[in-house]
């Protein structure tokens, strides 16, 4: 069941996101400067959007299955067997794929060290991919405070590498193998874990099992790419269209808004197996009410707590950077206008995956992206990194009144 104490730990694992986003950001610009953190954050960008293609979407059909066999030990042994098998095969092809196009990347971008920042992610993709696999199995099993350790793990140790990778005095396109080496080391953690607490990972030998898999993930595989493309757009377009500095200026900037929305997203991660619940029994008295207990409880703190952040920001980033930034101060608040509408409605956004659409969930973030890039090569010319912000603020907001309409018309709940 939906806890407070399953939110609790969620926070507390975003806490760990949002204080490490800022670390390995702000010890980038520190000891490496604005130009680095454009690398840095273009090539996280491009890696995050193979990782989807990857997966293939296959971690949603591990929630989705397991959340309804978690008394049955043998077969979500099977299930996340053939999960994992699915996603190695995918995500071998696509890390080969980026280490032999990283060049051309680099070419597109203008940017010799993203191409390089490339080839140190790719083997860290494989690692990531499953790791998403396996992450999607704790929360299936509602073991909240594992899964909050778990999602804090590559975030203890990434800057850990990245301050290592510094200080030996590696070139900037190194600091990305850093991704690669805490994947590693999470892999291997998810799997003793889920071997000594949840159960035996099988490898299933009819196709059954993987027939499941594909079907259900066929039909939300561009979701996942949409998703992520959606937040990393913005950073590649500007890739396209300024120098690193500028995209190191914004990436800072947009990386603070990013890590406060994943509040909203800590809350959805733990009531999307009661989400699912509900839906398999079509309670929608009690999906509303388990609505407005999120809203009621903990929109007010998300309100407060941005519009204190939003008021510290030039004061935090003039200590960190020795001077006033005007524009990074504006592009930070009109962000974050755009991520405290989003809040309203996110915490809800698995409504559709756990509701059984992934197809009708691929179109909304079709929708969504197609939106961002539209408006982005629009404003981006003219307004620079400032467009980019703006564009960033409404998709924000048109994400909750896109989900508002789908909830309306295809589940008849109002939320």
């Amino acid at each position: 069941m939906f806890n407070d104490k399953g939110i609790f730990w969620n926070l507390v694992s975003l806490v760990v996101l949002g204080i490490s986003g800022v670390l390995i950001n702000s010890m980038i610009l520190y000891f490496r400067g604005e130009e680095a953190v454009g690398i840095f954050n273009q090539a996280y960008a491009i890696y995050i959007v193979f990782s989807q293609i990857g997966v293939a979407g296959i971690q949603y059909s591990v929630l989705n299955r397991l959340s309804l066999t978690t008394d049955d030990p043998e077969k979500s042994g099977r299930i996340t067997g053939a999960a994992l098998l699915l996603a190695l095969f995918f995500t071998s092809l696509i890390a080969g794929l980026g280490y032999l196009i990283s060049p051309f990347v680099g070419k597109f971008l203008n940017s010799p060290d993203v191409a390089s920042s490339m080839a140190w992610l790719m083997p860290g993709l494989v690692f990531f991919c499953l790791n998403k696999i396996l992450i999607n199995v704790v929360n299936a099993f509602e073991k909240m405070i594992a899964y909050a350790v778990f999602r804090s793990i590559r975030f203890v140790l990434i800057p850990g590498f990245i301050g290592a990778i510094i200080f030996i005095g590696l070139d900037n396109y190194f600091l990305a193998a850093s991704f690669s080496m805490a994947e590693v080391i999470l892999f291997i953690a998810l799997l003793i874990y889920i071997r000594t607490t949840l159960f035996r990972v099988r490898l299933p030998i009819t196709k059954e099992y993987y027939q499941q898999h594909l079907a259900f993930s066929s039909k939300g595989f561009f979701s996942g790419i949409l998703v992520e493309l959606n937040t990393r757009l913005d950073v590649l377009l500007l890739g396209y269209f300024v120098d690193d500095y500028s995209v190191g200026v914004y990436s800072f900037v947009a990386t603070l808004a990013e890590g406060f929305s994943q509040f909203s997203n800590a809350l959805r991660w733990n009531i999307d197996p009661e989400l699912g619940r509900l839906l398999n029994k079509d309670d929608k008295p009690g999906i509303i009410s388990l609505v407005n207990s999120i809203r009621r409880d903990y929109y007010k703190l998300f309100i407060l707590g941005g519009t204190i952040i939003i008021l510290a920001f030039p004061f935090a980033y003039r200590i960190l950077i020795g001077s006033y930034d005007w524009l990074s101060a504006l592009m930070f608040a009109v962000m974050m206008i755009g991520v405290i509408f989003g809040a309203w409605y996110r915490p809800f956004s698995g409504l559709m995956l756990q509701g059984g659409k992934p197809g009708v969930y691929t179109i909304y973030v079709l929708l969504l992206l197609l939106g961002d890039g539209v408006l982005n090569l629009l404003l981006i010319p003219y307004l620079g990194i400032l467009g980019a912000a703006i564009v960033t603020m409404i998709t924000y907001i048109l994400e909750g009144l896109y989900l508002k309409w789908v909830a309306s018309r295809l589940f008849s709940l109002k939320i």
